[in-house]
């Protein structure tokens, strides 16, 4: 095949970040700035695995792939930069998981009503989480939000032309 070696360097790549990741929770004391470069790192290898499963595939596919590693390439940026924002993208991340549940639960039928319950008993979950953190939830600043904020406006111009097809 003929991106059997590129596939194989990008798993050997998840592979280094899984353990980056691990060392990060083994290591760093469980503050907000080192759980969320936890997370930002575990999703990142993430992504970087399914980039090797797409390699081949339609250029959407790896588009869509790229553009989520872009989006978390800035979000770990402007946290860097500014670490009281690791508070705001566990805030986005809530509001993200939400709308995905109140999605889910506004088109269930009638017969689901046990998972709706469950659905609904995660909702109340994550509430009392924010609450008890003193977080409120906020929605997501748009990609171009994040890479002006960092003074990488032009950059995100052109990779949005790139990866928006």
């Amino acid at each position: 095949m003929e991106f059997d070696h590129l596939q194989s360097k990008l798993r050997g790549l998840s592979r280094l970040l899984s353990r980056l990741a691990t060392k990060i929770q083994a290591s760093q004391s469980r503050d907000e700035l080192n759980l969320a470069i936890f997370n930002l790192v575990n999703s990142t290898a993430l992504q970087v695995v399914l980039l090797s499963r797409y390699m081949g595939d339609p250029v959407q596919s790896v588009a869509f792939v790229c553009r989520n590693l872009y989006e978390l390439n800035l979000i770990l940026r402007c946290i860097l930069a500014v670490p009281t924002r690791a508070r705001d993208w566990f805030a986005e991340r809530a509001v993200d998981e939400k709308e995905a549940l109140e999605g889910f639960i506004s088109t269930a039928s009638p017969a689901a009503a046990s998972q709706v319950s469950v659905l609904r008993d995660r909702l109340t979950q994550i509430d009392m989480i924010l609450s008890r953190a003193g977080i409120n939830p906020t929605k997501r600043p748009t990609a171009r939000d994040l890479a002006e904020s960092i003074g990488h406006g032009d950059e995100y111009i052109s990779m949005f032309k790139f990866l928006s097809k």
